[in-house]
């Protein structure tokens, strides 16, 4: 909200640069350009297309976001192309899709103040979401009931009527026993269930054979809880559930989404107002560079490649197809770029060596590439192993469109002059693409939003920027004249009937790993944004200079760790040294530790484990050990 000062920071990339043996030197923007197409098609011709791979921005807008796909799939003729919506949030998409029939929030943020009861699981809405988050503490002061679901004791738990403080990675657990306990003590809406669900005997079946003492055992959380929580959801019926990377960023994140809309169709919340399933996206355009077709299975508008209807569109206005094999995630092109077989990325706009996991290997894969594309604002960790960077727009400085958690499209215009020769993602991707030999033309950006309504029609036909002043359109809007949507699946569900689904418990690969017994959470906090690529260039720098791993008083008397002292602290996958810092927030045999500083090296520690529907990578529960730093 204030940290806007990076854009004017002395260390922007102002002039494209190339890589000369071990030094960067800058080069015009028309040798970068002929440089990149000229090393994307040779190794296109030398290794096939499905050598090359792209990952796009959820930073940059979504014209940036669509062009990019559109040079793969279309020129390159792979789908290898994903982004950080996917790796983060795909656990939410797919698990929203699966059961409703649309990835994305069926409520939007108006429903906050119009909520009697909301329910948060896995997200920190204060912090990580300030401006929603300050909405929720807002609507609970005035008469809303809270129930928080998460391992931490957040800012928002101290408004709440109950926390129920889980174990990190078993909210499949939690979750379906709150749902035995409404269905057993006849607090669902059977109408709802009757008329817009199906799956209800089944579920009611395996929930009822599932024991509460159990679980309990499980999860950590006291029984009478559960019945508290279940008890009080159950009174007020319709729900707002409000959630975040805790429940997506596990081996059960697809899960943990689907049986959270468990409990949201039990009690006839999903297509309601005032309710509904509300996820909460981490960066400005997540929802959008995922609505624009940055994954490798689907195309623009959540479509699969397949679609015989979608891919007569693209023969019509790109002038051919793409191949119908689903391409490679981010974590399986890394993997292959470390065997050798994918030569060349391109990334816009994400610090992958800082944000994704098992640093060690994402390095040692780069570092094996024949050739790698950034375009970023700063020079950022990945920078280091590019051999193009180029200059970058920030949001400040070009006209586009965001699509934020709501679905809602919103237009924004430069307010100030991009720095030296800093230029908007989408308009370098399409020289790239001329250089290739395509036959683009877009005038402006608003050339791309009228193509992106042609491609996906059924949910952006009626967006146009001239339909975009103010606040804007939430999708879907299909037509001209629609007016969008606030609410999806208001009069039935958008597959047809809602699912509620029967899921047991998988425990986690890093849950009771011998030798390493703390559980660590990643994530963020108030003062500084994602990997801090921005906010470390901002006074917000003076407020918090570095990541400090929360521990449990009682932990840390136990391991003779001192407040404020330096602790080693190490995986089965790597280790690194940070501050400790004694908290009660944080549950003992637990710890939290954010990523927004690169010296911190927070995803040494993480591992590979994925979610194996949405291949997520598992942030959110990290078997560690740690010890007083010697050094």
């Amino acid at each position: 909200r204030y940290a806007h000062s990076y854009h004017h920071s002395s260390d922007r990339l102002t002039k494209p640069l190339k890589r000369v043996g071990e030094e960067f030197q800058p080069i015009s923007w028309d040798e970068a350009l002929d440089l990149i197409a000229e090393k994307l098609l040779k190794i296109k011709a030398n290794y096939g297309a499905d050598a090359l791979g792209a990952f796009s921005s959820s930073r940059s807008t979504n014209e940036a976001a669509y062009l990019l796909q559109k040079l793969f799939r279309s020129l390159i003729q792979t789908n290898n192309v994903d982004c950080c919506a996917r790796v983060c949030h795909s656990s939410t998409a797919l698990g929203l899709r699966t059961v409703t029939g649309a990835g994305a929030a069926s409520a939007s943020y108006v429903d906050i103040e119009k909520a009697k009861c909301i329910v948060i699981a896995g997200a920190n809405p204060t912090e990580a979401h300030p401006v929603v988050g300050a909405r929720i503490k807002q609507a609970v002061l005035n008469g809303a009931r809270l129930v928080v679901i998460d391992p931490r004791r957040i800012e928002l738990a101290e408004y709440a009527d109950i926390h129920l403080q889980l174990l990190p990675g078993t909210n499949v657990p939690l979750f379906n026993a709150l749902a035995k306990v409404l269905i057993a003590e006849d607090l669902i809406d059977r109408d709802y269930l009757n008329e817009r669900v199906e799956g209800f005997e089944e579920f009611s079946t395996f929930v009822n054979n599932l024991s509460l003492e159990e679980i309990a055992t499980i999860t950590t959380v006291d029984t009478n809880l559960i019945y508290k929580a279940a008890r009080l959801i159950g009174s007020y019926g319709k729900t707002l559930f409000v959630h975040g990377l805790g429940l997506s960023e596990l081996t059960q994140g697809t899960a943990s989404v689907m049986t959270l809309c468990n409990l949201g169709m039990l009690t006839g919340s999903i297509g309601r107002e005032g309710a509904g399933m509300l996820p909460l996206r981490g960066q400005n355009n997540v929802q959008g560079n995922a609505d624009m077709g940055g994954m490798p299975n689907l195309i623009t508008g959540y479509q699969p490649l397949n679609n015989p209807e979608l891919r007569q569109r693209l023969e019509q206005l790109w002038g051919g197809v793409p191949p119908e094999e689903p391409g490679l995630t981010i974590p399986e092109m890394i993997d292959a770029a470390g065997r050798g077989e994918i030569h060349a990325l391109w990334i816009q706009g994400e610090d992958v060596v800082q944000s994704d996991p098992n640093e060690t290997h994402v390095r040692e894969a780069l570092s094996n590439l024949d050739f790698l594309v950034v375009q970023e604002l700063f020079f950022s960790e990945t920078c280091h192993y590019a051999h193009v960077i180029l200059p970058a727009a920030a949001a400040l400085e070009q006209e586009g469109t965001f699509t934020n958690g709501e679905r809602r499209i919103q237009h924004v215009r430069p307010a100030v002059p991009a720095p030296g020769a800093a230029r908007p993602d989408w308009s370098a991707i399409c020289d790239v693409a001329v250089k290739m030999g395509a036959n683009w033309h877009y005038p402006n950006p608003g050339a791309v939003m009228d193509e992106i309504a042609q491609v996906a029609p059924h949910f952006f036909g009626g967006v146009s920027y001239n339909r975009l002043q103010g606040d804007g359109l939430q999708w879907p809007c299909p037509a001209a004249d629609h007016p969008g949507t606030v609410t999806v699946h208001a009069d039935h569900f958008i597959r047809g009937k809602g699912q509620l689904v029967a899921i047991d418990y998988l425990p986690s690969p890093e849950h009771g790993v011998a030798g390493y017994p703390f559980l660590l959470i990643t994530g963020r906090i108030l003062e500084h944004y994602n990997v801090g690529t921005m906010t470390r260039r901002t006074p917000n720098q003076e407020l918090v200079a570095e990541d400090v791993l929360e521990i449990h008083p009682a932990d840390a008397n136990r391991e003779h760790i001192a407040d404020g002292e330096s602790v080693h602290l190490e995986s089965r996958w790597g280790s690194t040294t940070v501050t400790a810092k004694h908290s009660r927030r944080i549950a003992p045999s637990t710890l939290f530790l954010s990523f927004h500083h690169p010296q911190t090296h927070t995803n040494r520690v993480t591992g590979p484990h994925l979610d194996p529907q949405s291949k997520c990578p598992q942030y959110k529960a990290v078997a560690v050990r740690l010890q007083p730093n010697k050094s």
